[in-house]
C-alpha cells in the first residue's frame, strides 16, 4: 500500500503467498488451549506510511487517517515496511494500540536492500521475524539472490 501525502490515496495494492511452517498468511491462525482457531483476516504487508506521510514521528492525526484508509479499502490491517526505519512501524503501532486500540491489525517491519534485492521483514511476536522478497524481480538479480540467501526467506510478494 503506497499512502501519497495527499490525500493518503493507495495506489498499488499488492497479494502475497507467504508460508512459514505451515501457516498461510492469508489467514491469521492463532492457538487458544491447545486449539488451533483460523480467522481470515486481509492484511497488506507492505506499505510504506512515513514515506509516504512525511511525519518522521507518527502523530495520533496522522495515524487516525492511515487507520481511516485502511478501513477504507477493507483491509483488517497492515505491515508498517518504511525503507531502513524499524522503529517507525514499532512508535506508529505504540501510537495506534494506545490511541485506536483494535481498530485494525498494525505488524512492524522493515523494507531493506539485500545484496541487490529488497526484502521485507516483519517483527512479530516472540521476537520471530518473516522475510519475504519485495518486487522480486525488479531489479534483475533474484535468481542469484535466491542461491545465496534463500535459506533466509519465507516468502515472495506478488503484484496484482
Amino acid at each position: 500500500m503506497c499512502l501519497c501525502a495527499s490525500g493518503l490515496c493507495l495506489h498499488h495494492p499488492h497479494k502475497l503467498m507467504l508460508k512459514r511452517k505451515g501457516v498461510l498468511f492469508q489467514g491469521l491462525r492463532v492457538a487458544f488451549r491447545r486449539k488451533a482457531i483460523q480467522l481470515k483476516i486481509k492484511i497488506d504487508l507492505h506499505t510504506h506510511c512515513l514515506e509516504s506521510t512525511g511525519d518522521s514521528i507518527p502523530m495520533v492525526d496522522t495515524v487516525r487517517k492511515i487507520i481511516r484508509q485502511v478501513k477504507k479499502r477493507g483491509l483488517d490491517g497492515i505491515a508498517v515496511t518504511d525503507h531502513d526505519k524499524k522503529d517507525y512501524g514499532f512508535r506508529l503501532k505504540e501510537v495506534a494500540d494506545l490511541h485506536f486500540p483494535d481498530e485494525i491489525v498494525i505488524i512492524p517491519g522493515q523494507e531493506i536492500s539485500l545484496h541487490r534485492e529488497h526484502v521485507v521483514e516483519l517483527y512479530l511476536p516472540n521476537d520471530a521475524v518473516f522475510r519475504f522478497c519485495a518486487h522480486p524481480f525488479f531489479g534483475g538479480h533474484f535468481r542469484e539472490f535466491l542461491k545465496e540467501e534463500g535459506d533466509k526467506i519465507h516468502g515472495i510478494e506478488i503484484e496484482r
